[in-house]
Parts: structure tokens; C-alpha cells; sequence
């Protein structure tokens, strides 16, 4: 196929056969080459219902070809039926021209140009435009000699501004499907997510998409063509994937029989898939592969949240992966984006080894994916120091992930600049939220963990940084009692910022007493200022 083949790919025992179809050959080569059961750090989703006469191709096609005759100063109004259109002039053409060029657009078969509004037609001259299309040419040709060259330099920095790069999978067997990559724009996200809903129903679409929050720089077309494949490859794909790379559309699969063929041909010209791009071939494969119940991945992120996401055998196995997940970070903030392939289909084991891996994640890695694609167990992440490094490699390999599988590497080290902006952060955020203490005592009180749960996810950034944690108090009491008791409450955090995950060899604790204060001890508000704790970042 033209898309690469990641780790997850599976090869079977297929007999294919290649066709042409005179020309619009789409090179369907695969020859017995199948694609992934559900990789997992596969672009992933499925697809839709047949489009051979889907009235979503004919408008496409219809707006299509109306684009591209106003593109060349002609005025048209264009009704397809199926994939082929009459045009009715409703400004002067040139015939000739405005059929090929309405013939030239993927997708159409033929169009028939209506004498009764065209014929007696003067088409414009070859280089004319539409009126307002010139006023916009024209205006920043006259201040060329003004400073146009920053606007001509935004432009081009728009344009390269997408991120666009999302693909859809089918998997041979399976009841869900699921979207992943990246787009540029919200409404991006939610044209996939509702193409892949309206076919396969909102319960069993895993929306995996990352919105890159650009402003589309012209991606929109391809995002349509996308949908587009989505809705083709329902009922007319065995298994496969539709996508757009990063450069162009491609789709890759296997078909079930020539009608299929023939709707894949009618969505593959409407989307605007180059030929080269094109990889399909006819599954006359005598026994289907066993159907895919459980491959699914959590995801650990640098705030402590997991997500889970992916097929499960059964509500058991859902179950079992969440309770595994919240032992760790607390059930707020577990994302259960799984898909139950049936209810009443029987366990699998594997997933009793994902929910090892997942509780063995949050204490020793700072980010990372651990997951089961169906053949095989994989993980990837960033540890967070070299104990947790062998802690979680020991589980992983008794769990079965094998040595190819399994990337885990340090943390990003902090530069001089890094750590620095490292200190501002913390002392930001416990400058706006104050560490609470019992009065009078080191013990925490309750509200202090979700302050200390945001303090130590950004302490786990970086390596290479030494962190102190620096107690103070306020002046009342004596002099050798402030002292303890703000070694103390420094040493309280540090322990409560360790059992977060922070490497202990990054954090020291030291109490000033009332040595350092920041206000003067004479009211409430000013000595509340004096009781706090603040840190020092270095780097080491």
C-alpha cells in the first residue's frame, strides 16, 4: 500500500485480484496485503454507507464544477445525477472551454452543456475574472511600493500553518471505529466525527482527533474529501484506510465484490484522490479472520490524566481498565473513551496485563502510551528517573511487551532559562494558592491535594533540576519554634510531592523560621504573607 506499514501491521494468507478501470486506474495492488487489525498508534477510523448515487457526491460534484467555471469568469449553475451534470449558462461562456474544464474535475463522467441558455453565449476573455475578484488582485498591486511585503509574508505563513495529517481505519472484524491525527480547526474535528456517527452511530466512533488550533490555512477541501472517503468505505471496504498524509489524500484497502469496487470508484473521484494515491485490490479470501474484541490503549499525560480509549470484549473489561486507571490519579481524572465490542463476549486475558501496565504508569513515568493492538502489547513514554526507568521496564517485559516494543526515555533536561521559568511557575501558582496547614502544626489539611497535585505535575517537567522546598513562618511564637515548625512543613511537602511522583532525588526541604519575612508581623493579613512556602529551581 502507499502508507507506510507501522509495527501493528498483520499480514494474512489473502488471495486478491487487481483490476483497471480504463481511466481512472486506481493501481489496486495490494496482492494478499491487508491492512492493521486496530493499530494502535495507527490513524485510526472506519467508515459509511455506499455513494455510488449518494446525494452528498452529487453536491460535492455540483459545487465542484461551479467553483471551477467562476474560476474562469464563466457563470453557471450545474445538477448532477449521479456523476453526471447538465450546466445552464447564466452569463457568457465559451462552450468548448467550459466542457473541459467541468470534465476535467474528479469525479465526473460526463456533462452536458444546455444550448438553450448557452449557445448564443459570448465568453469573456481567456484571462477575465469576475469584478470583485479583480478589485482584490488589483488593490495590492498599487502599493507595491508601500510595505505590501508583510502582508504577502502572512499569507504564505498561513497557508503553512495546517497540521492537518488525520486517517480513518477499518478493521477486518471489528464493530467500532475510530479517528485519529490531527486537524487544524474545531469545525474540522466535528465534520469527521459527525461523518463517522451518521454511518456507524455515536456509540461506536473513538474520537482520538487533535485540533492543532491553526486557522485551517486551506485544509478545509481536504477534510472534505476525508469525510467523503469515510462515507465510501461503509459496506464497500472488508478492512482498510483513508487519510490524508500531511501532502495528499490516499486510500488503501481490500473490497468485497465489483458493486463495491464501483462505489469506492464513485467516492475515490468526488474526494480528488490522486491515482498514485490509490491501493485497493479484491479480497477473495475463502475464511474471514476471527473477529477483534479487545485493543485498546491508556494514555498518561503531563498534567496525571489518563486516557483510555479503544475496543474491549465486554463491560467487565471496561470496567476493570477504569478501576486501574483511578487507583493511580484519582477517578476525576480517568477519560473513558473505550467501545464495547458486545456485552456478552467472553474475557480476554490480555486486558488483565494493559491493567497492569496502566497502574504501574503514573509512579514512574512522567508521559506515556501502554496498550494491546490485538496481537501484540506495546508501550512508550518518558521516565522519571532511572529507578522508575528499570520499575516499569520489570513489568512491562513480565507483562509480555517485547524488547521492540517497549521506548521509554528520559525527560526533557532543563536549561539555565528552562529552570528559571521552572521557579516562576511554581511560586506563581502557590503565590495565588497558598499550601494549607493545620494552624500551629506541619499536618496538611484536606484542600492542599489538588494544589500539590498541580505543584507536583510541574515539578515532574524536567530533569536535570535540583527543587527546594522552602518553609517560613510568622512571628509569633518563639524563635526556635518557628524554626521546627517550618522545617517541618518543608519536609511535608517534599514527602507529599515524592508520593506524586517527583523523583526524591530532585527535592530538598529547609525551614527559615521567621528569618525572611515579606511583610511586616504586625496584622493578620501581613503575617498570613509571612506563613508560606515558596521553592527555589536550579539547574544541575
Amino acid at each position: 500500500m502507499n502508507q507506510p506499514n507501522d509495527g501493528g501491521r498483520v499480514q494474512r494468507d489473502v488471495v486478491t485480484t487487481t483490476t483497471r478501470r480504463g481511466a481512472r486506474d486506481h493501481n489496486r495492488a495490494l496482492a494478499g496485503k491487508l491492512l492493521p487489525v486496530l493499530g494502535l498508534g495507527a490513524a485510526a477510523l472506519a467508515i459509511v454507507a455506499p455513494l455510488a448515487t449518494a446525494p452528498g457526491i452529487e453536491r460535492e460534484l455540483t459545487r465542484k464544477v461551479e467553483a471551477a467555471a467562476t474560476a474562469e469568469g464563466f457563470s453557471v449553475k450545474a445538477d448532477f445525477s449521479g456523476q453526471d451534470g447538465t450546466l445552464v449558462c447564466t452569463g457568457p461562456v465559451d462552450e468548448a472551454v467550459l466542457e473541459e474544464l467541468a470534465e476535467d474535475v474528479k469525479g465526473v463522467r460526463k456533462v452536458d452543456i444546455d444550448d438553450a441558455t448557452c449557445a448564443a453565449a459570448t465568453a469573456p476573455a481567456p484571462a477575465s475574472v469576475p469584478a470583485t475578484t479583480t478589485a482584490a488582485v488589483i488593490e495590492p498591486a498599487t502599493t507595491t511600493a508601500a510595505p505590501t511585503g508583510p502582508a504577502v509574508t502572512e499569507v504564505v505563513a498561513a497557508a503553512a500553518a495546517s497540521q492537518l495529517k488525520a486517517s480513518a481505519v477499518l478493521a477486518r472484524g471489528a464493530n467500532g471505529v475510530a479517528l485519529s491525527g490531527v486537524v487544524d480547526t474545531d469545525d474540522q474535528q466535528a465534520s469527521l466525527v459527525k461523518a463517522a456517527a451518521d454511518a456507524f452511530g455515536a456509540a461506536n466512533v473513538t474520537d482520538k482527533l487533535t485540533v492543532a488550533g491553526v486557522d485551517g490555512a486551506g485544509s478545509d477541501p481536504q477534510v472534505e474529501g476525508l469525510a467523503t472517503l469515510i462515507v465510501g468505505m461503509k459496506d464497500n471496504v472488508v478492512e482498510g484506510e483513508a487519510g490524508f498524509n500531511g501532502t495528499a489524500l490516499y486510500i488503501n484497502g481490500i473490497y468485497p465484490d465489483a458493486s463495491a469496487q464501483d462505489a469506492l470508484d464513485a467516492a475515490i473521484g468526488a474526494a480528488g484522490v490522486e491515482v498514485s494515491n490509490v491501493d485497493l485490490a479484491l479480497d477473495t479470501a475463502t475464511t474471514p479472520a476471527p473477529a477483534v474484541t479487545f485493543a485498546a490503549e491508556s494514555a498518561l499525560d503531563a498534567d496525571g490524566k489518563i486516557t483510555l480509549s479503544g475496543l474491549v470484549p465486554n463491560e467487565a473489561a471496561r470496567t476493570k481498565l477504569i478501576d486501574a486507571a483511578a487507583i493511580r490519579v484519582g477517578a476525576a481524572k480517568v477519560v473513558d473513551k473505550l467501545t464495547v465490542a458486545d456485552p456478552a463476549a467472553a474475557d480476554a486475558p490480555e486486558v488483565d496485563g494493559l491493567a497492569t501496565m496502566i497502574v504501574a504508569m503514573p509512579p514512574n513515568l512522567y508521559t506515556g502510551v501502554a496498550g494491546w493492538d490485538g496481537t501484540k502489547f506495546s508501550a512508550t513514554g518518558q521516565y522519571l528517573s532511572d529507578a522508575s526507568k528499570a520499575a516499569f521496564e520489570a513489568v512491562a517485559t513480565e507483562v509480555g511487551v517485547a524488547t521492540t516494543d517497549l521506548a521509554i526515555e528520559p525527560r526533557e533536561a532543563a536549561s539555565v532559562d528552562q529552570a528559571a521559568e521552572l521557579e516562576k511557575e511554581l511560586n506563581d501558582l502557590v503565590a495565588l494558592s497558598p499550601i494549607p496547614f493545620d494552624p500551629g502544626k506541619s499536618s496538611l489539611l484536606p484542600e492542599a491535594d489538588a494544589i500539590l497535585d498541580q505543584v507536583a505535575s510541574l515539578a515532574k517537567k524536567y530533569a536535570g533540576v535540583g527543587i527546594a522546598v522552602n518553609g517560613h513562618t510568622d512571628a509569633d511564637g518563639s524563635e526556635g519554634g518557628n524554626q521546627t515548625l517550618s522545617d517541618a512543613r518543608a519536609n511535608q511537602v517534599r514527602d507529599s510531592l515524592i508520593e506524586r511522583g517527583v523523583p526524591a532525588e530532585q527535592l530538598t526541604a529547609q525551614g527559615f523560621g521567621e528569618s525572611q519575612p515579606i511583610a511586616p508581623n504586625d496584622t493578620p493579613e501581613n503575617k498570613a504573607k509571612n506563613r508560606r512556602v515558596v521553592f527555589t529551581v536550579v539547574k544541575q
